[in-house]
């Protein structure tokens, strides 16, 4: 299904295994999420986020390669 996702949009699934490179160009606009969130929301930081779908990519990349 990912695959089929990623297809439809034109995105090269090997950019999987980029993401982590990418940490401090997406933290800039975390900003942009904090303003969203309403109040009494639970809002992590940025790192917690960005670790989990570092680690969700990491898991689709190797299944891809089963």
């Amino acid at each position: 299904m990912t695959a089929s996702v990623f297809a439809k949009k034109n995105v090269p699934l090997d950019l999987l295994a980029l993401i982590s490179d990418d940490r401090e160009f997406h933290r800039q606009d975390f900003i942009s999420v904090q303003a969203t969130v309403k109040p009494g929301v639970r809002l992590y930081e940025f790192d917690h986020y960005f670790d989990r779908i570092v680690e969700l990519a990491a898991t689709l990349e190797s299944a891809r390669h089963i």
